[in-house]
């Protein structure tokens, strides 16, 4: 099988924690430091000009204003220091994927090429790059020998355009563009009714959870750019392949329910957000005996809607998926759910994209503890999918 409950999606993290200290060191010095002066010399002067008001006269009541306008002041300080041009810091922060593979583009296909001898050099990219991962010189191997033992599976992945060819020592992968890819679906529906068809999106680099959530749930497969689409092809495309090539006629019904079994999870999480005590009455109602915090809620809720694309991405990259539907595939993501949550890689991916201490997840989603199923089981009720 291509790697069950394989762990995907992309945050690469090349910056040192001297550099992180370097950047938010500056971020004080060239854009908080001058706001903070910019705040202070208004916040005196608005506090000299209470002298000319009636205010004057209560000095409890002076002190009240004065204290409004500092907590306004510290607050657009706070604002900018800590959600500083979060693009740019990204930028910063994902260094890009550090691709092991060597390739080559020939015409409409990339030709890819790895060997044994750099099997180590892998194992160290993907263990920083987690869940971005290129695949290993014996998950190849293992590729390789699971698609060989479906009749016909091969040869259909062929004329996708997919190649994957190993010896003792070398392996070799051919993975076509969008484009090539586009071509060979329509012709082999032209003579093959019942398989669906596909929309693919092709993008420049590595997606956030958010982007990765829209454009997945909108179409069947994403393309990156080389080098970034090895990842994609090997864990996100071949497995839609293998897939259809079993069951072509319940793609479809399966790939709805997935929609919207997702956007209602994140309709509630969205309303959390805005409406958190709503949102704890509700579930501690559906389980008694769950007794969330409002304040644990609060801090939950960001993981939670992050959490969504990992368990798309974590069910996307599995060979041997059943196209199930309604509340049987609620009941399959919510079994994911649990796996990706309570997994040390993707608490670590989640604390680096979402900003958030590791030990602070580790504690708010820990696995031994019941009230972790019960919290996510009652969202589920919450959310009528279960």
């Amino acid at each position: 099988m291509i790697p069950p409950l394989r762990e995907t999606r992309a945050l690469q993290g090349e910056i040192t924690t001297e550099k992180a200290q370097t950047v938010q060191i500056n971020k004080v010095q060239n854009v908080a430091v001058p706001c903070i002066k910019q705040n202070l010399s208004l916040l005196t002067s608005k506090s000299a000009s209470l002298r000319d008001r009636s205010i004057e006269k209560s000095p409890k009541g002076n002190f009240c204003v004065f204290l409004g306008m500092f907590k306004e002041t510290w607050n657009q300080v706070l604002k900018i220091v800590c959600f500083w041009d979060k693009k740019r810091e990204d930028e910063i922060k994902f260094a890009g994927f550090d691709c092991k593979w060597s390739y080559e583009v020939k015409g409409g296909a990339v030709e890819w090429r790895s060997s044994l001898s750099n099997e180590d050099e892998i194992l160290e990219a993907n263990a920083r790059q987690f869940p971005v991962l290129q695949p290993e010189f014996s998950d190849f191997q293992r590729t390789i020998n699971y698609i060989r033992e479906i009749p016909e599976a091969y040869p259909f992945l062929q004329k996708m355009g997919f190649s994957l060819e190993i010896s003792e020592d070398q392996a070799i992968f051919i993975t076509p563009s969008k484009e090539l890819l586009e071509k060979n679906i329509a012709s082999y529906r032209r003579q093959n009714s019942d398989f669906p068809e596909l929309s693919f999106v092709e993008v420049e680099e590595i997606l956030s959870p958010e982007e990765f959530f829209e454009l997945v749930l909108n179409h069947d497969g994403i393309c990156t750019k080389p080098p970034e689409i090895l990842h994609d092809a090997y864990y996100h495309l071949i497995p839609l392949f293998i897939n259809l090539f079993q069951n072509p006629q319940n793609y479809r019904p399966y790939k709805d329910s997935l929609k919207n079994i997702c956007l209602s999870l994140k309709e509630q999480l969205d309303l959390a957000k805005y409406s958190p005590q709503e949102m704890v009455d509700s579930l501690n109602r559906i389980d008694a005996n769950l007794k969330l915090p409002l304040e644990d809620c609060i801090r939950i809720v960001p993981i939670l809607l992050w959490s969504i694309s990992a368990v798309i991405d974590n069910l996307t990259s599995e060979s041997a998926v059943e196209f199930k539907t309604g509340k049987d595939l609620a009941n399959d993501i919510l079994e994911r759910h649990y796996r990706v949550l309570g997994s040390p890689n993707w608490q670590k991916a989640a604390s680096n994209d979402l900003q958030m201490d590791l030990e602070e997840i580790e504690i708010l989603l820990d696995p031994s503890s019941p009230r972790f199923y019960r919290l996510l089981e009652s969202l589920y009720r919450k959310a009528g999918l279960i």
